[in-house]
């Protein structure tokens, strides 16, 4: 599927706010640097066996589905300013428009998800890339 508009490719991470809260305060958290934060909290877990990823991974698409395609039709919206957000920036469309998928800790539902909605990114033809994790 070609692409009506040139975007930067795509970086996704996980990132878990309880993981990397704030030493002497756990309620603030450090969140990556990022164009884009999406929060994975809402998804429910359904009692998913955390242990295999690749049954997590169909589970959250069974029972995420809204989430999941919301979360895609967020990125694809979005894309569409990023020329006229990055205009003064002489990297506009090579440096990665990197988005940050974020739950409790880090380990469950934000990278699945990001891993869902790469493959989802990836299908409608933007160049994609998911840290591992």
């Amino acid at each position: 599927m070609a692409l009506l508009l040139p975007v930067p490719p795509l970086q996704l991470i996980s990132h878990g706010l309880k993981r990397m809260a704030v030493k002497g305060a756990p309620d603030l958290a450090i969140v990556p640097r990022c164009d884009l934060l999406i929060d994975c909290r809402g998804i429910q877990e359904h009692g998913l066996d955390r242990n295999i990823f690749t049954k997590y991974k169909q589970q959250i698409q069974e029972h995420s589905p809204v989430s999941v395609q919301a979360m895609v039709d967020l990125v694809t919206d979005g894309l569409r300013h990023v020329k006229d957000r990055r205009s003064k920036e002489p990297d506009a469309m090579t440096r990665p428009f990197v988005i940050c998928f974020v739950c409790a800790y880090g380990m469950n539902r934000s990278p699945v998800t990001k891993h869902v909605v790469g493959e989802r990114l990836k299908a409608l033809g933007y160049e994609v890339s998911i840290t591992v994790g």
